[in-house]
């Protein structure tokens, strides 16, 4: 795909044929979320301590409100689904409203 993230995943969508698809890399995640493309976010917190890492929502242009999160443990892992609430006046679009106040709250 070389026309743009909005063409990439439309695309993925209509390959999909109405079944979910899923985006896993933090910076395509961020300018996802920048341009109200997704309508959820799942997260599986593994706790293994790495040292360092790439925050996964940081440099998010936007704020984005989140509902949630449904939780659902497993073993040696959490999963975490998040539905991406539409903000007011937000239009067809979901994603317009805070990930960075859920993922930084503890962040100091």
């Amino acid at each position: 795909v070389t026309d743009g993230l909005e063409s990439a995943v439309a695309q993925a969508r209509e390959t999909a044929g109405g079944k979910d698809i899923g985006i896993a890399t933090p910076g395509v995640v961020r300018q996802c979320l920048d341009a109200g493309l997704l309508d959820e976010l799942q997260i599986n917190l593994i706790p293994v301590v790495l040292g360092d890492g790439v925050p996964f929502f940081e440099g998010i242009t936007r704020e984005v409100s989140l509902e949630g999160p449904k939780v659902i443990e497993g073993k040696g892992v959490t999963h975490l689904r998040y539905r991406v609430a539409a903000a007011a006046g937000a239009g067809e679009v979901g994603a317009e409203a805070t990930a960075r106040d859920v993922t930084q709250a503890g962040r100091d």
